[in-house]
C-alpha cells in the first residue's frame, strides 16, 4: 500500500497520491490536515471534512462521502471525532521523524570536532 522512499527521494514517505487529500490536494499532516477515515474507507483531511460538515448538506449526525455518497454516522458533531487513518499516520510520523533527523545531521555535520592527545 505504501512505499517508503529513500532519503534521497525526498525524505521518505508513501506514494504521493496516498499522502494528499483528494478534495484540496494538500499533503496530510499530523496537525490540522490529519487523514480521517469514513466508513466507506475513503479518506479526507480534517480541514476538508470540517468544511463539508459546515455546509450542512449532510443528514444530522452523519457525513455523506463526497466520492461514493455512502453515509457515515458521526460519533460527534466535529470531524475530529472520526477515526484517523492509522497506517497513514504512521507513515507521516516516520516521515516527520526522518526529516527532523536529517536536519539534526546537517547541523551536526557543520560542527567541527577538535581532537587532542590526552
Amino acid at each position: 500500500m505504501f512505499e517508503l522512499q529513500s532519503p534521497d527521494d525526498g525524505g521518505g514517505g508513501g506514494n504521493v497520491d496516498e499522502l494528499e487529500c483528494k478534495i484540496c490536494y494538500c499533503t496530510y499532516d499530523l496537525r490540522n490536515r490529519r487523514p480521517k477515515l469514513l466508513d466507506c474507507c475513503h479518506r479526507l483531511c480534517t480541514k476538508c471534512l470540517t468544511k463539508i460538515l459546515d455546509l450542512g448538506e449532510s443528514p444530522p449526525n452523519a457525513m455523506v462521502c463526497p466520492f461514493c455518497r455512502y453515509v457515515t454516522r458521526m460519533p460527534g458533531e466535529a470531524a475530529s471525532g472520526l477515526p484517523d487513518d492509522r497506517s497513514l499516520l504512521s507513515v507521516l510520523s516516520l516521515q516527520s521523524r526522518n526529516h527532523r533527523n536529517q536536519r539534526t545531521l546537517q547541523q551536526d555535520s557543520s560542527t567541527e570536532l577538535l581532537l587532542s592527545p590526552g
